[in-house]
């Protein structure tokens, strides 16, 4: 049942029932919420019961639904609001039992921001040695409830206390990477909340990375245009852990690299052997094709203790850079009609492919035939047409 006190009291000649309440709140944890709103407040106080409607007020007039507990102890949701509070203490905070009937006991709820990170110093740590991160960004303030998180898919490591967190000022707080049995998910990101329950939504990536146990290519797949000689170009090697971190320096080992050519017919061409991973990445070089022809190869590269990267390789025609004859003209004439058979001429690249689509327009070639001396030249020219030279 709902406690209230009637006492019926005389004012002159004229009665008056008074009404007092017999429940009222003497605390509220966590005392600040963030203004976004959703955090869980636990009311402490007395004379609760489960009849009615039970509601929070908040300033400005803001409800919302509460949860009874006990006599001692109901909870609530903070509704989202535009500001902050305006001061230090913030604003009363009370309960409603039933219509009408609120408290008045001005135990103050302090509503602030959400803050935002901006920086991290480190940006990564190994995932069995703690370390304190240096967290930099805006609206930061010290509270009894202060926390950082470690959140990335399937995960969640919360920090609090001295032990995991400090405020040192308003753009700058310390959290500390606890030791983990193995590496975090990629990515992983560490945000701060300043009531404990909602975080910044800031989305820095912290890595928490392990041992190394497989290499991976910034690239899965390379163009090239082909020529005489072509250089693959662009591919960096890493080694990364279960997780799908990069080591980077945290990987002490160095290991030669062995990079092949696989033909589409099955050949391995060995292309280089001079790189070496070291500090956990290697961007690969010396590494040539000589003369290849249209289509799709791929490149195998291969570390000591690692299972080797595929990556693909698709050669398209190069840049025109010689002509062929396609066909020979005939090798007499009656000096009156065209010839039996007229020449015809391709474009090839470099590396002897046919050029179907050259960059260039208005491309001719010109033809000159020399008869016995003391007559005159003849010289023709044919545009290029359909991927040809065709005289007619």
């Amino acid at each position: 049942t709902l406690r209230r006190l009637y006492i019926l009291t005389a004012v002159g000649n004229q009665a008056v029932l008074i009404i007092a309440l017999l429940y009222a709140v003497t605390k509220v944890v966590p005392d600040v919420a963030d203004t976004a709103g959703g955090t869980e407040l636990v009311v402490t106080g007395e004379g609760f019961s489960l009849v009615g409607m039970p509601e929070c007020l908040f300033d400005g007039g803001l409800v919302s639904p509460a949860t009874v507990v006990s006599s001692t102890e109901l909870r609530c949701l903070t509704p989202n609001v535009t500001r902050s509070s305006g001061g230090c203490t913030g604003e009363a905070l009370e309960v409603m039992l039933s219509p009408g009937q609120a408290t008045s006991n001005r135990v103050p709820l302090r509503r602030i921001g959400t803050p935002s990170v901006l920086s991290l110093d480190p940006t990564r740590g190994f995932h069995n040695i703690s370390q304190w991160v240096r967290v930099q960004g805006y609206g930061f303030v010290e509270t009894d409830v202060l926390m950082c998180k470690f959140v990335g898919p399937g995960v969640a490591i919360e920090v609090r206390g001295a032990e995991g967190v400090h405020f040192v000022s308003a753009t700058e707080v310390q959290c500390r990477q606890p030791a983990t049995e193995h590496s975090l998910p990629n990515p992983t990101y560490l945000e701060v909340s300043l009531d404990g329950q909602v975080f910044s939504q800031s989305h820095m990536a912290y890595a928490v990375v392990g041992p190394p146990v497989k290499l991976t290519s910034t690239s899965q797949r390379v163009d090239v245009r082909a020529a005489a000689s072509v250089n693959v170009t662009g591919l960096v090697l890493h080694t990364v852990d279960a997780s799908g971190n990069r080591l980077l320096g945290f990987d002490t080992g160095e290991y030669p690299v062995e990079v092949s050519l696989v033909h589409t017919n099955g050949t391995v061409e060995p292309l280089s052997s001079s790189n070496r991973l070291a500090a956990g990445e290697v961007q690969l070089a010396e590494l040539r094709m000589q003369s290849p022809k249209l289509g799709e190869y791929t490149l195998s590269m291969a570390a000591p203790t690692f299972s080797p990267v595929m990556v693909g390789v698709y050669v398209s025609e190069g840049q025109p850079a010689k002509l062929f004859i396609l066909r020979e003209p005939s090798q007499t004439s009656d000096n009156k009609n065209p010839l039996k058979l007229q020449p015809q001429l391709i474009l090839q690249d470099g590396a002897g492919n046919q050029v179907l689509q050259p960059e260039a327009t208005g491309l001719f070639v010109s033809a000159e035939v020399t008869p016995v001396p003391n007559q005159t030249i003849s010289t023709y020219n044919q545009s290029y047409v359909e991927g040809s030279f065709t005289f007619q």
